[in-house]
Parts: structure tokens; sequence; C-alpha cells
């Protein structure tokens, strides 16, 4: 999302994606899965409940159902996990003075500093039911890193990882992709640096998630990451089995309008190799041309089995 824009989604109707998927059409409802928006144990009861804007604002949602019952098979849809997530404001103070605040015009909306926007919402009943799981910085291993969330949320599932390998026998992995800025920046002597592109991931269906781990490979405080897109090869046979590919969209400095900071869409790959923590880049999948008339901005990933191989799509 990048904290540059509002646009208030009161309701996230991430069920009814999953009950399009899931089950007849007959049956398809929507359901809020951040209900409560802001649940009783949020850290700053004093100025987000009861949840008034921007506290109540969720946008972009993104939703996944675990490999594993896809592939396994569940008993029926009703008992499979779903992992959602969205930008989420639950924890952003309210508008105008307050405990966090301070004080400030009435007309204050904007984003508090240090406070993240990835919301989680997990379902074991395959989506007729959800729980809000707070944000991501909620969690143990978000609050020991030096990142904080900055929305524009992928979810995505696959195999989880056993030994040297990957098994959907032993269950499902869930891979959250999205922007995060640094709490102290470390880029250009601590001068600047904006979104980086950072995926955690969840073995027990989004209860508890790893430390966000960068897979970009920004160092350059004058370009921005932005529009991340994620797979994961589920194919059993494909000899990438179990590895999570990341694009995303790189706006680099540029020289055409005279103003140096044109934005030029360049579209990124990178994978996970067998349960190893770190993301590693690979080469870049889409380079500008040496003087672009139109601008890629967003890109959309996706692979299947070609034979022995694989074949990715990459769309922008």
């Amino acid at each position: 999302m990048s904290h540059h824009v509002r646009a208030r989604l009161v309701a996230l109707p991430v069920a009814a994606l999953a009950c399009l998927a899931l089950t007849p059409a007959a049956h398809a409802a929507d359901v809020q899965a951040n209900s409560p928006q802001v649940p009783a144990t949020t850290p700053f009861p004093a100025d987000t409940l009861p949840p008034v804007f921007p506290t109540n604002k969720q946008n972009e949602p993104s939703i996944a159902v675990s490999a594993a019952d896809l592939t396994a098979g569940a008993a029926a849809p009703d008992g499979y996990h779903l992992v959602a997530g969205s930008n989420d404001e639950q924890e952003q103070p309210r508008c105008g003075p307050g405990p966090r605040r301070g004080d400030v015009p009435a007309s204050d909306c904007s984003f508090f500093p240090g406070v993240g926007t990835d919301g989680v919402y997990t379902s074991s009943d395959g989506g007729r039911t959800w729980t809000n799981r707070g944000l991501l910085d909620d969690q143990p291993s978000w609050k020991a890193a030096n990142f904080v969330s900055d929305g524009d949320p992928v979810i995505i599932s696959g195999p989880k990882p056993i030994g040297a390998g990957f098994s959907l026998a032993a269950g499902a992995r869930f891979y959250y992709v999205g922007l995060a800025s640094q709490k102290v920046s470390t880029f250009n002597g601590g001068n600047g640096g904006s979104e980086v592109i950072v995926a955690s991931h969840s073995d027990d269906n989004g209860v508890t998630w790893s430390k966000p781990v960068v897979a970009s490979t920004k160092t350059n405080p004058i370009t921005f990451n932005d529009k991340p897109s994620a797979w994961v090869d589920r194919n059993p046979s494909s000899p990438h089995f179990g590895n999570l590919y990341v694009a995303f969209t790189m706006f680099r400095s540029a020289t055409l309008n005279g103003n140096g900071n044109e934005p030029i869409g360049v579209q990124r790959l990178h994978k996970r190799d067998h349960g190893d923590p770190l993301v590693r880049p690979a080469e870049p999948a889409l380079r500008p041309p040496a003087r672009p008339t139109t601008v890629a901005r967003y890109g959309w990933l996706g692979l299947a089995a070609v034979g022995a191989g694989k074949r990715e799509w990459r769309a922008t």
C-alpha cells in the first residue's frame, strides 16, 4: 500500500471469495473476516476502541486456502483452513488529539509512525467463521525485528518443509508477502530508505508467524519497491517443489523528464529453496527499455508444470 493513499473499505468480504472457490454458488455468502474490527486484546485500547475512522478501515485483501487441504482433501470444504490479510489500520489511533497523537488538529488522520498495517485473519471451517489475529507486528518475531509492516499483502500456501525437502502430507506452510519499512534505517547512513519486500511464513495455519525476511535487494535509498506478487510451486513432481517465488515493481530514479524521480516498473523474481530461511534474489525478470514511453507498474506471478520443467507467467 505504502502510506500515501487512503481508501475506505469498511468490511472485508474475503469469505465471499472462499465460498466461490470451495462451495456451490447457492451457498455463497459474505462473512466479515476481521470481526471484530479491533480485538479486545489490542495493545492500544485507549484510542482504538470503539473503532472509528481510520481504525476501522481495511483494503486490498488477500486470501489463500491450505495447499494441504486442497491436495490431501479435508473431509469437506467446511474443514478447509484459510488465511486472509489486508491493509488494516486496526492499531492506528483515531483522528485528532489523543493519547498517542498528542495535541494535534482534529483533521489529523495520518498514519502513525511505527504502527504496522498487515492484518491477519484465519478460518478453520472453510470461511464460515473467522478469527481476527491482529497485525503481523503483534507477533514476537516481528517485535524483535527491525521492520514495520506496510501493507500490500499477498498470501499464498504451499507444502510444509520436512528435512531437506517439502511435503503436503505434513501440512501446509502459508507465506505472507508484503511491504515493510525499517524501524531504524540502515540505508544511506540512516538517512532515508523506503519500502522493501518481506516474507513471513506460518506452519500452524496463520496463528503464529516467522520473522520477516527481506526478499528484495534494495540498497539504494532512491528506489521504491511496491506491488508484490507471490506463488509457490505445489507440483510434487517438480524439481522446484516447495519453492516460493516473489515478483514486485521497483520504481527507480530516471531523468526522462529532468526531474530525476520518474518511476520505471521493474519486475524481479526470487525463490526459497528447501526450507532455507533466506530468500535469494534472481536476476531481473523484466528490464525497462532505455527510453520507456509506458511504465509497467503491477506484477502477477504464476507457475505450472511443463514436462519435466516449469513455466512462469509474469504479467504487468
